[in-house]
């Protein structure tokens, strides 16, 4: 399971340097704001965050609201279930 932030592509808004570190300071407030550790990995225009246990990303849903920027909040949580045929 994870959280999947998708990073811009096209040439209007941000570029995805800009967006990734703006994802990555917010995260890193979040984080440090609920004592809940996490990893991160960015694969091409994807950037994924992963928590120890599944509880979290309920916990996740529920408490990240970073202000100002709207692309910080449009991200989706995958889980097997997302993939199960």
């Amino acid at each position: 399971m994870f959280i999947e932030f998708q990073l811009p592509t096209g040439s209007s808004g941000p570029g995805a340097g800009a967006a990734l570190q703006s994802i990555k300071r917010e995260l890193e407030k979040w984080s440090q704001q609920h004592d809940i550790p996490y990893t991160s990995k960015t694969v091409r225009y994807t950037h994924r965050v992963c928590f120890e246990e599944d509880k979290l990303y309920g916990f996740f849903v529920m408490s990240w609201n970073p202000k100002g920027i709207n692309y910080l909040n449009q991200y989706v949580v995958v889980s097997d279930r997302n993939n199960r045929q």
